[in-house]
């Protein structure tokens, strides 16, 4: 007999409500089974049972956990968290959501709460899209976005540095040339200066001459 055949002799003829109660219990049953599991690997954990094999005797725990029950240490942490604080919703609701409404919403208990208040009041049990609801009247305010950092603009940057080394280059070779101008007129004067001077000799010797 195949699976469909087995299905249909275990449900055909049942109202769906109970078809659906079947199933919502294995959903439970999982999660139970789940969280029994969480709760005799934290006892493992506490106690280090796990060195009790020599395999492991030196190693931490997450190695063990890793090997055995192919459970990574987030995925541990994350719902031993989720067990430990929130046990009645995690069974009802699942952990899933419990860890989601952790990681987005400002506090996981009063979102579960509400969750908790409005499904009281509903005569049929809580549909997804309500819960959903409530985590969007939650969520934890977005931090606000980076300021993006504008690239400088290297072309601009090299020109305006281009320009600037132009201008230094040409004031330097004005002030070479001023220099230059300047040397010459001090040689100029002081060449007068000497010619002044011998003139001023000269006189000097010819009236000294016509005295005597």
């Amino acid at each position: 007999m195949d699976l469909l055949e087995r299905m249909k002799k275990k449900y055909d003829g049942k109202p769906l409500r109970e078809v659906e109660a079947s199933l919502l219990s294995f959903k439970r049953g999982a999660y139970e089974a789940q969280k029994n599991m969480i709760d005799g690997l934290w006892y493992m954990e506490r106690l280090e049972r796990h060195k009790e094999d020599p395999a492991y005797k030196k190693s931490p725990f997450k190695v063990y956990m890793e090997d055995r029950f192919a459970m990574k240490a987030g995925t541990y942490d994350g719902l031993r968290m989720v067990f430990h604080n929130y046990a009645a919703e995690a069974l009802k609701y699942g952990p899933g959501l419990v860890q989601s409404i952790g990681k987005k919403c400002v506090s996981t208990k009063d979102v579960l709460a509400q969750i908790k208040a409005k499904d009281a009041k509903l005569k049929t049990p809580i549909s997804r899209p309500q819960i959903q609801a409530i985590v969007n009247a939650n969520l934890k305010p977005k931090a606000p976005s980076p300021i993006p950092v504008q690239e400088p603009d290297w072309r601009a940057r090299c020109e305006a540095e281009r320009r600037l080394r132009v201008a230094v280059e040409s004031s330097l070779e004005e002030a070479r040339g001023q220099i230059k101008r300047l040397k010459a007129t001090v040689f100029r004067l002081k060449s007068y200066q000497a010619a002044i001077k011998e003139a001023s000799m000269n006189f000097m010797d010819d009236a000294t001459a016509i005295r005597q």
